[in-house]
């Protein structure tokens, strides 16, 4: 999310129907869980969700392709096109096997074109 997203008159209007109500007792258990509570409130009822650990921790680990999702969307977000990044997820996928690092260094220029430099 960007500085753009943070403007959006739609996410401020969202961010008004937002409330966020502190819960003594998930205060208590933290640091030994991360537990958060999201009520979700429409006209056809109210609907909750608890989660104790925060997805990508160790006790709710990101699945293969979720942790491919979130390589992609960091490293494309500024710095590298969608090809940069799949050959740097490749080349740190097979770090075991690589005898130089240069081979992986080498991929490691951001693309000109998104960081505005010539």
């Amino acid at each position: 999310y960007g500085l753009e997203k943070a403007k959006d008159p739609a996410m401020h209007r969202l961010m008004e129907k937002i409330e966020v109500v502190p819960d003594e007792e998930m205060t208590k258990a933290w640091p030994f869980t991360w537990s958060s509570v999201l009520t979700l409130e429409t006209s056809k009822g109210t609907f909750n969700k608890r989660i104790d650990y925060p997805k990508g921790e160790p006790e709710n680990p990101l699945s293969g392709r979720e942790l491919w999702d979130k390589f992609t969307l960091l490293t494309t977000a500024r710095a590298y096109t969608l090809e940069q990044s799949r050959r740097i997820g490749e080349a740190v996928e097979g770090l075991e096997s690589i005898e130089d690092v240069a081979q992986i260094t080498g991929l490691l220029t951001p693309s000109r074109e998104l960081t505005g430099q010539n």
